[in-house]
């Protein structure tokens, strides 16, 4: 299962189907195998991203990659959180 987060005006024509459409528009579920790379390519065209939500190979990043400055950000707010490290370990992102 893949998640979409772009603009709800991003337009549907080259996405595959089955669709369910969320939030207005600006949130796209795709269920089944695709291509990473096709996905993120959608989602950037469509001023967004892409994420594994379920199932598929989880062993590399689901999420997208984050810039210096947010990475920065999650490693504070972990830290804030979850000063032992104990809670969902490499869940959200493999570095965390």
């Amino acid at each position: 299962m893949w998640r979409l987060s772009v603009r709800s005006s991003a337009p549907l024509d080259d996405y595959p189907e089955p669709l369910l459409i969320d939030w207005g528009g600006a949130q796209r579920w795709l269920r089944g195998e695709h291509e990473r790379e096709a996905l993120e390519s959608l989602a950037r065209a469509g001023g967004g991203h892409v994420g594994l939500f379920r199932g598929g190979d989880r062993r590399g990043e689901v999420r997208p990659a984050l810039g210096a400055v947010e990475q920065e950000l999650h490693r504070r707010l972990k830290q804030a959180f979850d000063p032992d490290g104990i809670l969902n370990p490499g869940r959200l992102y493999g570095w965390m």
